[in-house]
């Protein structure tokens, strides 16, 4: 009963923290499902404007992975990235739920997609990438590292970008 008691306590603290860390972790049980970021001074729509700003630098084509938009209240928008090794990609969509003074990154769909391995679900198929202690297997650690710091880059960009007060544009 204390070990059944000690598992549940665990399981509740690793699921409360998961939105919690302020950044992308994965482990055996899962990614964080999303990351809350404070945008201090700026109402919601200001956050929409400069988050739809955002994308439209990042991303080549943005009218392309820009897939809804509700103004002043969330967006969404589709992202792939190369894998080292050169052959898997990451395909991931995310969704950006804005309030006054904070918004919230959310991926909700990562999958890898790749010759030898076809397309699949990353959140959905984690465990492949751990040892049954948890710890990841090392031939595929690098690949939870390229993801997670993937993730938290892509926010790390949207946040600083968002809370710049500065004007980007150069006198010449």
């Amino acid at each position: 009963m204390k070990k059944i008691m000690m598992v549940v306590i665990s399981l509740i603290t690793s699921v409360s923290t998961f939105a919690q860390t302020g950044k992308f972790i994965t482990t055996k049980e899962g990614i964080t499902d999303y990351v809350v970021v404070d945008a201090p001074n700026s109402d919601a729509k200001k956050i929409y404007d400069k988050t739809i700003n955002w994308v439209s630098e990042t991303y080549r084509n943005p009218s392309e992975v820009l897939t809804a938009k509700i103004e002043n209240e969330k967006v969404i928008f589709n992202g792939s990235g190369q894998l080292s090794g050169g052959t898997d990609y990451v395909n991931y969509r995310v969704v950006v739920s804005i309030k006054d003074n904070k918004y919230k990154f959310e991926v909700d769909e990562i999958f890898i997609v790749g010759g030898a391995i076809g397309r699949y679900n990353y959140k959905q198929n984690l465990s492949q990438y751990f040892k049954s202690d948890g710890t990841p297997k090392p031939r595929l650690s690098s690949t939870i590292s390229e993801i997670e710091t993937s993730l938290n880059s892509l926010n790390k960009s949207l946040e600083m970008y968002i809370n710049s007060t500065g004007n980007s544009k150069n006198d010449w």
